[in-house]
């Protein structure tokens, strides 16, 4: 709802004998639509929690009440419900550790894609229809390629993408070998925008490139110029490593100028915003050799960077950046041991503020450990969480190299899953899952650790994807390589038969949830309301709808201006006989919509 207000200022200007001349001035501005939510109705103890506790397998049981206060202090409003993950099954566990061998369509979980010589990807990013794209660089010969190449759901190269259908695209950026895309992220609307390197002809002369894609992999010509922007930010080495979108279009850039690290903001159609930084460009800790991992954002609008600072020895560095460019914090981590600390994963923000980087610490035996840091919201070393706010893992025996290359994945109920390489005599993908509190999570793989054996080389990037399938990227076997963890869900609740039928009692795993009450607002059609909620078909029991615009997600909304309503609602499963054990969760978004 926009509001305009328009004023008039006249002036007149007189002289003796001669007419009188005026004009006029529009002043006018725009007011949005605001909305509110507490759901601190729906916590049963810890904050944002629901918990049906300890359920015995074969067994029906209906959470107690959650009551969701919505509306709009100058507007209607629009309660929403959908999947955290908007996709899959709305419960769900990440699993053990093992391969979903339905991934990939060879049996194994993984699938190689290997169009001409060896290809490594950097990164992987999801589209909206699952869609998986990854960014790297081939090199059939001498000339190094930048790359996009993406797969299905099921992890099948798909040859609707790119020109030509080749499920690829390829872009040439300079008669060398040392070309290469970095990082990506999938926009709103699909299109891709990728960040990377592409020598500019000097040896100690690389730029940093940015490039849009359409949604199917062909160059977007109405970003900058001819879809493509590169930028030199020195006379040495400038390198593009990181890439993060903001929620108005706008983007920032991150990596490595000369050795120092830089970020950049953009408008979303690829101008240098001059009002960041001095004249579009921030220069975080100059004058020490350093390195990003990658940036996020933290829940108050602060952005993270993490990565590593240079020195004797090398340490993780985590920074907070203000939304003009001023560092409001800085970081090191140096005392994971007696040699150099690199945060080469990167930076994850948790919903509570705090944030981890991952990366490799060396140990005194001269090899190297998965290693992570949390970080509390204020940006300094959480000294509460595993020992003095840092752990470290060790994968590989003796010797050999582990390394953390990916930002940490933080579950929704607070465990976390690194993902990297192990070497001990050539490099295997590897993961690693920690609870809560910084221990390793022994329900995965053995003893907490997973190493892939079948797949040799490097995993630099993963990425959540839906039920709690943790997908890893990297080169396998000289193949851009996606695989895919397994993981065990409940069934979205379906009443068949509508009405008072019986699916609850029918023996299958099933979740749904259920309007108690509603005050102060209206239903809207896609849900309805019996006031019973009881673990039986009586009452209108819904599935929880996969995102925010399919059928099923609007629940209710209120009719005027500044009125508040609250939903309660209940949340049921039904655990089949032979339901695999586990520590199960539904991750719910609340979404408020205003107008509604």
């Amino acid at each position: 709802m926009a509001c305009a207000l328009a004023l008039a200022i006249a002036a007149s200007m007189l002289a003796p004998g001669a007419p009188a001349a005026s004009s006029a001035v529009v002043v006018t501005m725009d007011v949005s639509s605001a909305t509110q939510l507490d759901a601190s109705g729906c916590s049963t103890g810890t904050p944002g929690v629901t918990s049906f506790g300890i359920v015995q397998p074969g067994t029906t049981f209906v959470a107690g009440d959650c009551a969701l206060q919505f509306g709009s202090t100058n507007d209607t409003a629009k309660l929403l419900l959908s999947q955290g993950d908007v996709a899959g099954s709305a419960m769900w566990t990440p699993g053990t550790g093992t391969m979903d061998v339905a991934f990939g369509g060879g049996g194994t979980g993984f699938r190689s894609f290997e169009p001409g010589g060896a290809d490594y990807p950097n990164a992987v990013a999801r589209q909206s229809t699952g869609k998986l794209v990854t960014a790297g660089y081939s090199q059939p010969g001498a000339t190094r390629l930048s790359t996009v190449i993406r797969f299905t759901a099921a992890g099948i190269e798909d040859t609707t993408f790119g020109p030509s259908g080749t499920a690829m695209y390829t872009a040439d950026l300079s008669p060398s070998s040392t070309d290469d895309f970095s990082d990506l992220v999938v926009l709103p609307d699909d299109r891709i925008l990728v960040v990377g390197t592409a020598d500019n002809g000097g040896a100690t002369n690389e730029d940093v490139v940015i490039v849009r894609l359409t949604a199917n992999g062909l160059i977007d010509p109405s970003f900058a110029s001819g879809g493509t922007i590169e930028t030199s930010l020195s006379a040495g080495n400038d390198l593009g490593t990181s890439v993060l979108t903001m929620p108005d279009g706008r983007f920032l850039v991150a990596g490595t100028s000369s050795s120092d690290i830089f970020v950049q903001r953009y408008s979303a159609d690829g101008v240098l915003d001059t009002t960041f930084g001095t004249s579009g460009t921030l220069l975080v800790n100059p004058g020490t050799s350093d390195g990003v991992g990658s940036m996020a954002w933290a829940p108050n609008g602060d952005l993270l960077l993490g990565g590593w600072a240079g020195g004797a020895p090398n340490r993780f560095a985590h920074y907070r950046i203000g939304p003009t460019g001023a560092v409001l914090s800085s970081s090191f981590a140096t005392s994971f041991g007696t040699g150099n600390a690199y945060g080469y994963g990167g930076v994850t923000a948790a919903p509570d503020g705090s944030s981890y980087i991952a990366g490799t610490a060396a140990t005194a035996a001269g090899s190297g450990d998965f290693a992570i840091a949390k970080y509390t919201a204020a940006g300094a070393l959480d000294t509460t969480w595993g020992t003095n706010g840092l752990v470290t893992v060790s994968i590989a025996p003796g010797t050999g190299t582990d390394q953390s290359l990916a930002p940490p994945i933080v579950l929704p109920d607070g465990r976390i899953v690194l993902t990297g390489f192990s070497n001990n005599g050539s490099n295997r993908w590897s993961a690693v899952r920690l609870k809560s509190d910084g221990t390793v999570d022994t329900t995965f793989g053995t003893n907490g650790v997973v190493m892939v054996v079948t797949h040799a080389g490097s995993s630099p990037d993963s990425l959540l994807g839906p039920d709690g399938k943790v997908i890893m990227t990297g080169s396998g076997n000289s193949g851009t390589t996606l695989g895919q963890f397994d993981s065990l869900s409940v069934a979205d609740y379906v009443n068949a038969g509508g009405g008072g039928d019986t699916d609850w009692s029918g023996g299958a795993n099933t979740f749904g949830a259920c309007l108690l009450s509603l005050t102060g607002a209206n239903l809207l059609n896609d849900w309805g309301m019996t006031g019973a909620c009881a673990a039986s078909d009586t009452s209108p029991w819904n599935a929880v709808a996969q995102n925010t615009g399919a059928s099923g997600a609007q629940v209710a909304h209120t009719t005027s201006a500044m009125a508040v309503g609250t939903a309660r609602l209940r949340f049921g499963v039904r655990t089949a006989t032979a339901q695999r054990p586990g520590s199960y969760m539904a991750p719910i978004d609340v979404t408020v919509l205003a107008p509604g």
